[in-house]
């Protein structure tokens, strides 16, 4: 996913005194940069994302400003769901394995320490369980996919980005203008 932020000065200042030393670019970057503070500090506080996944803050790119417009791009695997819902599908078996039990969370089915064994439920489900005794404990859930909902505040609100963006052009357009 890539956040593309755009800045021109109004007609209006251009060519004007002191406002002739600024340089769009420098301005953008600045804005930029503040952005991807926002993002890289935002991410670190998103908790797990499942079995040993984690959003890793070092996936936002510095900001790449090419004239008056800058580009930073968050390459996290699923971060689009801040934005809409999205399917998740197996890509290397046949069906994803929900964990159901403590002992099966962060390992695949095979493995798990265990003899599981298959079977479907009244309701339709595909589950893998165990014999613990003459008690079934079960291990998975097997689903052909999976839909996670759409999740805004896995990215901070666009309120938020613009006005840290904004903060950071006004930093920079002050310290063009004090030098």
């Amino acid at each position: 996913m890539a956040i593309s932020f755009q800045i021109q000065l109004p007609p209006s200042l251009q060519g004007r005194g002191a406002i002739e030393k600024i340089d769009s670019r420098e301005v953008v970057e600045s804005g930029a940069s503040q952005v991807v503070s926002l993002l890289k500090a935002h991410i670190s506080t998103l908790p797990d994302a499942g079995v040993g996944k984690h959003y890793d803050p070092s996936k936002v790119s510095e900001p790449k400003v090419s004239g008056s417009s800058a580009e930073v791009t968050v390459d996290i695997p699923g971060i689009s769901r801040a934005f809409h819902d999205i399917v998740i599908r197996p890509v290397n078996a046949q069906a994803l394995s929900i964990p159901l039990s403590q002992k099966a969370k962060g390992k695949s089915p095979r493995e798990y320490a265990g003899n599981l064994f298959m079977f479907r439920s009244k309701a339709g489900n595909l589950l893998l369980a165990e014999r613990a005794g003459r008690d079934l404990v079960l291990a998975y859930a097997l689903k052909e996919s999976v839909t996670q909902r759409r999740d805004p505040s896995l990215l901070p609100s666009e309120e938020d980005t613009l006005q840290t963006f904004y903060r950071g052009i006004q930093q920079a357009i002050q310290k063009i203008l004090t030098t």
